[in-house]
Parts: structure tokens; sequence; C-alpha cells
């Protein structure tokens, strides 16, 4: 949409400068039509170039919230792999602790097992 109205500009400046180097069309009625495109362009260019920018920020502060989203959700990923990572160490540990302590009954059982073999043969001697 812009190109047109450079298009338009460009062909009221070129017109203009015809009007102006042909004498017989240097008059006021015939000036000021050309003069009020040239005005016209200008303005519709600023208008558009305005616009445009407009919608280059909308790009860019949608293109600033998508990656806002994007470490977001690496971060939510993150702190559910540590969550998981913790779990897994937690379950482990709680293992580890019940095998220990399944050891030391076993350890203890044995020890009783003998301690009361050692009384048994110290009663029947």
């Amino acid at each position: 949409m812009s190109n047109f109205f450079v298009v338009i500009f460009l062909i009221s400046v070129i017109v203009l400068i015809v009007f102006l180097v042909k004498s017989e069309f240097r008059t006021k009625k015939n000036i000021w039509p050309v003069i009020l495109s040239i005005f016209l362009s200008f303005c519709l260019i600023g208008i558009t170039a305005t616009s445009e920018e407009a919608d280059q920020k909308v790009k860019e502060e949608q293109v600033v919230k998508e990656k806002a989203a994007a470490e977001k959700k690496v971060k939510e990923e993150q702190v559910v792999k540590e969550k998981a990572a913790a779990e897994k160490k937690a379950k482990e540990e709680q293992v580890v602790k019940e095998k220990a302590a399944a050891d030391q009954r076993a350890k203890e059982e044995r020890v009783a097992k003998e301690k009361a073999a050692a009384d048994q043969r110290a009663k029947e001697e």
C-alpha cells in the first residue's frame, strides 16, 4: 500500500516540474492541484509509515511475549525435572534406609538366635 502512495507522490513531483518548466502552465489554477496532490501524498506516506511502524512494534511485542512464554515453559520443565530428581533421590534413600534397617533386624535376629543357641548349649552342659 505504501508503494502506491510513493508512486503517486513521485508522479505528482514530476507533474509539478513539468508544469513549472512549461510556461503555458504557469498559472495558479493549474499548479494548485499538483501542490495539493503532493501535500496529500506526504500525508498518505506519513500515515502509512506510522501504521507500518505500529505493525512492526506489535510484531516485536509478540516476539517478546513468545520468548517470555518459551522461557517460562523451560523454567517450568526444569522445575519438574528437579522435582522428579529429588523424588527419585528420596525414594533411593528410603530404599537404602529400609535395606539397612532390614539388615540390622536380620543381624539382631541372628545374634539373638546365636545367643539363644549358646544359652541352650550352656543349659545342656
